[in-house]
């Protein structure tokens, strides 16, 4: 709830034009093991495998608080449609780094694979889909900048598990 909370705090303030950045150099894998360490307990009370890769060298220039945030609400996602286990990584492609979320449950519905998610569908109460953290994710993800770079984000059902994937790109 902490992190639904910090989150619509933060759109808020960010839609007041009240809102700036943090950034600074920080590691990809301790990002990591802050979600890990966030994340570990309801995982393991649900019987969830959450595995993790990621190289040592990897470092970004990002907000670690607002990254965190993000990433913690979507493993978070993960796990309520996972069947048992979540993979959390890190690789660099190109001139970004990606923290990339993967499942083994049946993926995302049709509607939210987009490349707009500001646009998404009516709020699923039924199935406790807000959307709410792609929303959120993607608007920090455009915050970062360096250069001609913009953050971004992109969902799609080719998990190496066989369900949903998530990106999360950082120039």
């Amino acid at each position: 709830m902490n992190n639904c909370l910090m989150q619509l705090l933060t759109l808020y303030k960010i839609d007041l034009s009240q809102f700036s950045l943090s950034i600074d150099e920080h590691s990809a894998a301790d990002i990591l093991e802050d979600v890990v360490a966030q994340q570990s307990t309801l995982l393991s009370l649900s019987n969830i495998q959450l595995i993790t890769e990621c190289h040592d060298e990897l470092f970004c220039y990002c907000d670690n608080a607002l990254i965190s945030n993000a990433l913690c609400t979507l493993v978070n996602n993960a796990q309520r449609y996972c069947q048992s286990k979540v993979l959390l990584s890190v690789v660099q492609e190109d001139d970004y780094i990606v923290f990339c979320i993967e499942d083994d449950g049946k993926g995302y519905p049709e509607s939210l694979i987009s490349s707009d998610y500001k646009q998404l569908p009516q709020i699923d109460l039924a199935n406790g889909n807000t959307g709410l953290g792609l929303f959120f994710t993607e608007t920090i993800a455009q915050l970062h900048i360096k250069g001609d770079k913009r953050g971004f984000i992109m969902t799609d059902n080719n998990s190496q598990f066989g369900g949903a994937r998530f990106k999360l790109y950082l120039p």
